[in-house]
């Protein structure tokens, strides 16, 4: 995690807690929790949020995080499950049999389609 990513870990803390954010406490902080992804210390967060009402440490952060790395593979899986069965839906609506090969190109083809919007939007 960076340092700019510490400090929006903090920010976020702050809108719960009104906690006072300075560059002394996002080094401090950052010494202690820059080490982890940055993702996995928002979902850490997160966790202690809604299972908590202790002040957040970063001890708090770190114990969270084999839990919020569970959950957030758990949350792809489940993205992954409904895409697959998007993807046979959409097969199945086309009269096609569901292949392998076939489940591959159209995954590959909503990925690209997502790749494409980006790009359209940042064109215009």
């Amino acid at each position: 995690m960076t340092p700019d990513q510490t400090k929006q870990i903090l920010a976020k803390a702050a809108l719960i807690d009104s906690r006072v954010i300075d560059i002394h406490v996002i080094r401090a902080w950052h010494e202690v929790v820059g080490h982890l992804d940055y993702d996995d210390a928002l979902a850490a967060l997160s966790l202690h949020r809604r299972e908590s009402t202790e002040y957040l440490v970063p001890a708090h952060i770190t114990k969270n995080i084999p839990r919020a790395k569970l959950a957030r593979q758990a949350e792809a899986n489940r993205q992954r499950a409904i895409e697959a069965s998007t993807v046979r839906e959409i097969i199945t609506e086309q009269g096609e049999d569901v292949t392998p090969i076939r489940l591959k190109e159209i995954q590959e083809g909503l990925k690209n389609v997502g790749k494409l919007d980006r790009h359209l939007h940042v064109a215009s």
